[in-house]
């Protein structure tokens, strides 16, 4: 299933990490809107307060900015949209990995 809101992302990306901070409230939100009530959404990306170029990713040629996510910032824009956060997950990166993961586990309420 594809989410209506990433119909919105720059150049028909698939994935939130890639949106830029000013499009995560309306990207959450449609996050929000798509939820049945007590409905779950399940985020994971990679923690930080950073913007990344990527020109290789998966052993393939990519040129696409990427953007670490806090947990405590998106978990406020979830509340906002009407979407509350139940469970927060940090991990330290695993050996192939170069930054903290972050998992919020969150239900329409």
């Amino acid at each position: 299933m594809t989410v209506p809101c990433f119909r919105c992302l720059p150049n028909g990306s698939r994935t939130w990490g890639t949106c830029p901070s000013w499009m995560w409230a309306a990207v959450l939100a449609g996050f929000a809107r798509a939820l049945a009530l007590g409905g779950f959404l399940l985020l994971a990306f990679q923690m930080g307060d950073a913007e990344r170029r990527n020109d290789r990713a998966y052993r393939h040629d990519v040129s696409m900015d990427a953007y670490l996510l806090d947990p405590e910032t998106i978990g406020k824009l979830l509340v906002d949209a009407g979407v509350e956060v139940e469970a927060t997950l940090i991990r330290e990166p695993d050996h192939d990995e170069l930054t903290r993961q972050a998992y919020l586990v969150a239900r329409k309420k």
